[in-house]
């Protein structure tokens, strides 16, 4: 159900008929709940002319012509309009400006491993007990703590 109102919203938002079609073809149609939602054959088919009843109205085409001709197109509210302009503009803008942040901002892997060299040492010699000792490095995740051990050689 989520899906199928994130589907929905992304059609209202999106002003690309491409894309439009692209969600309601690939999703929405395929979905149980929006396809029972959608009218059969049978439901329309009270609306719907057979070709015989076409060729026994000679007078329907004129009438058509006429109609399209007479026809204006109903004025849409220019609120509404520009009001779903508005929020398709700052949709967009919200996206450009996450995808700018995300390419600039790097991964916490990336910033971790910035963060080790910033602060960095080196062990060139341990000795314990005026003999050389191997020493070992401890670094928790997440951590600045670096823990140093040390072990006699022998």
């Amino acid at each position: 159900m989520q899906k199928t109102k994130l589907v929905e919203f992304l059609v209202w938002v999106l002003p690309i008929k491409s894309i439009q079609d692209y969600l309601i073809r690939r999703y929405l149609l395929t979905d149980e709940v929006y396809s029972r939602k959608i009218a059969g054959l049978d439901e329309v088919r009270g609306i719907l002319m057979d070709s015989g009843e076409l060729k026994e109205i000679p007078s329907l085409w004129p009438k058509v012509r006429n109609e399209l001709r007479s026809y204006r197109e109903p004025r849409s509210s220019g609120m509404r309009s520009g009001l779903r302009w508005a929020i398709q503009g700052l949709g967009l803008c919200l996206v450009l400006v996450l995808g700018i942040w995300m390419i600039r901002h790097p991964q916490s892997e990336r910033s971790s491993t910035a963060e080790a060299h910033t602060g960095s040492f080196q062990v060139q010699s341990i000795r314990l007990e005026n003999k050389p000792a191997t020493a070992f490095l401890f670094r928790p995740n997440d951590s600045k703590f670096i823990m140093v051990w040390a072990e006699k050689i022998g």
